[in-house]
């Protein structure tokens, strides 16, 4: 019974710690201003880079993909999302670099300052893991309540059938960093901004989440990755820096990519 207690009590403290972590990143007090300084046809230009990069890594991941993984169709979708990533981070930068007044992405220069933002970012997600994690409990038990069967993540069976030490470290790798890098940019960098000089903070806001929890095709999670990109935006807006949003993201990644290898997510 007193061990029920105490692990009830400390459950409850990582959740009101988490809760106001949320909060601290919602109060406009101390915020640096994200803009998108460029015109309409920047977005436009930017988007269409976007979505051409997509394309582009999505052929050529794919041959990569059929020639490095051969018959293991997962390890092959793993090299794909690398090519993918990677082409979409570029289509980004690339973008900017036309653009008479790009995007601030980075507000602090050099190796030390990325990496201690980067670091900031992961500290502040190991924070709002346990609303994130209740959020998610919620909004699976919703689903199972209405009947709703939660179908096994992509991700989670593409890992499940890796067993080669090698195939593992690129999936992570794909998922730790590529993603995170790329996701950062397009999302927070590139559709938040663009929709928020157009249609304020609030509608950007909860567009971009959408689009970026419906990209991710995970039901179960769906309101947990809605609420995670809400987080990200608040960091975003706080820090005025993109890598905090990576490093968040990354974290969050590496940490459900830890808890699906060791069998304590199924969804």
């Amino acid at each position: 019974m007193i061990l029920k207690a105490v692990l009830f009590a400390a459950l409850f403290g990582f959740f009101a710690l988490g809760a106001s972590a949320l909060f601290s990143l919602a109060r406009r007090k101390n915020r640096r201003e994200v803009y998108f300084g460029g015109s309409l046809a920047d977005a436009l230009f930017l988007l269409f880079c976007v979505a051409c990069a997509f394309l582009l890594g999505a052929v050529l991941g794919g041959k990569a993909g059929r020639i490095f993984a051969g018959e293991n169709a997962d390890f092959g979708a793993f090299i794909t999302s690398v090519f993918i990533n990677a082409f979409c981070a570029a289509a980004v930068f690339f973008a900017a670099s036309k653009m008479k007044n790009p995007p601030d992405f980075f507000r602090k220069k050099g190796a030390w300052a990325a990496s201690l933002e980067t670091i900031k970012g992961a500290g502040w997600i190991v924070l709002l893991m346990p609303v994130l994690s209740a959020i998610f409990l919620l909004w699976s038990g919703i689903l199972t309540a209405c009947g709703v069967e939660a179908p096994k993540q992509d991700v989670v069976r593409m890992f499940t059938n890796l067993e080669n030490p090698a195939e593992i470290g690129v999936a992570v790798l794909a998922i730790t960093v590529f993603a995170p890098v790329a996701e950062e940019l397009v999302f927070r960098g590139g559709l938040y901004l663009i929709l928020k000089k157009y249609a304020g903070a609030g509608v950007a806001a909860l567009a971009t989440s959408l689009v970026f929890a419906l990209v991710h095709a995970n039901l179960y999670a769906f309101a947990a990755i809605f609420f995670l990109s809400l987080a990200l935006i608040l960091m975003f807006e706080k820090f005025g820096d993109l890598r905090v949003c990576m490093g968040a993201h990354a974290a969050f990644n590496a940490l459900n990519a830890v808890s699906i290898i060791c069998g304590w997510s199924e969804v």
